[in-house]
């Protein structure tokens, strides 16, 4: 919702039983997309400016797979873009950082010595 609010589009994949989940938090937003696919099955008809991979990778079957995977999301970014690889962190079920926007370029680090 975050992101929606400050763009003009967003397409969302989730291939998961996520999916509705993803689907009723986002009916609110006009310029949200959500389609139940894996990123890997998604035909490109556009570039996109930015590309975000929250807890993939860590799902991903082998090393060839995931070369291929980050191949085509960087192919997915128009000149300039910006690929975002997010994974979570967690202990006892509290994730320790969450999506933060910042120009501190130390921000993480205080983060992890807290």
């Amino acid at each position: 919702m975050e992101l929606a609010n400050r763009v003009a589009s967003v397409t969302a994949l989730e291939p998961s039983n996520l999916f509705e989940l993803l689907k009723n938090r986002t009916s609110q937003c006009k310029n949200v997309t959500c389609l139940k696919q894996a990123f890997e099955d998604f035909t490109l008809k556009k570039l996109f400016d930015l590309v975000i991979c929250s807890g993939v990778l860590v799902c991903l079957k082998d090393q060839e797979f995931a070369d291929s995977f980050l191949i085509k999301a960087v192919a997915a970014l128009k000149r300039g873009g910006c690929l975002v690889l997010r994974e979570p962190v967690s202990r006892r079920a509290k994730y320790l950082l969450d999506w933060v926007s910042t120009d501190n370029p130390y921000y993480f680090e205080q983060e992890f010595e807290n």
